[in-house]
């Protein structure tokens, strides 16, 4: 693409988030964004192809730029922490963006576009965490990667569900989604890195 066409995709998929973050999934419309971001309707259609392909694009953004940040972290442990405070801190700033999120995920079959990104791309990060919890001796060598993997990302999405209802109140999702993901990682964690885990399993119940 020439850098022209770089900043028009760009400023296409910056409108989309804004857009979701202040007006929800379901108030989003192609023509809407295509006046807002200076470009027809049928462009949209032309690059995206629909509403749901074009929000997609923009959540995978965002997504990327959450796992870069994470990558500032020393692997293990405190990485793993880190994921989990990225995931808390998005949805508690993008409520409404976390909604439409789940819309996706549960209106589609378990092969869509939108599970891809949502649930079979953080089985991939949850794999990689637990990995390095290994690798650096923070976890059992026997630990069930994909069955942890797997178990992670339901108590994430089961707490995000949890949360949107009212169920979990308001700023407690972060110590909700730690406290929960936790408890799972404990009886893996070494005699390294239990001290460590069982303290961010402290904190996080308010000890």
């Amino acid at each position: 693409m020439t850098p022209r066409q770089i900043a028009r995709r760009q400023a296409i998929l910056d409108t989309v988030r804004v857009q979701l973050k202040q007006e929800g999934y379901d108030a989003l419309s192609m023509r809407g964004i295509a006046a807002s971001a200076g470009v027809s309707p049928s462009t949209l259609y032309q690059i995206y192809g629909s509403k749901e392909s074009l929000v997609l694009h923009a959540l995978a953004d965002t997504i990327n730029a959450l796992s870069a940040e994470e990558e500032r972290y020393a692997p293990g442990v405190e990485r793993f922490l880190q994921r989990l405070e990225s995931v808390a801190g998005f949805f508690l700033d993008h409520p409404t963006t976390g909604e439409g999120m789940t819309q996706l995920l549960f209106q589609n079959s378990g092969e869509s576009p939108a599970s891809a990104l949502l649930v079979v791309n953080a089985i991939d990060a949850r794999r990689t965490s637990i990995e390095e919890m290994v690798q650096e001796g923070e976890l059992r060598r026997d630990v069930d990667v994909e069955f942890m993997a797997r178990t992670l990302v339901s108590v994430t999405w089961g707490t995000v569900l949890l949360w949107l209802k009212g169920i979990i109140p308001g700023r407690g999702f972060r110590d909700e989604l730690v406290r929960a993901s936790f408890d799972l990682v404990l009886p893996s964690a070494t005699r390294k890195s239990r001290p460590r885990v069982q303290e961010i399993l402290d904190n996080a119940a308010g000890q």
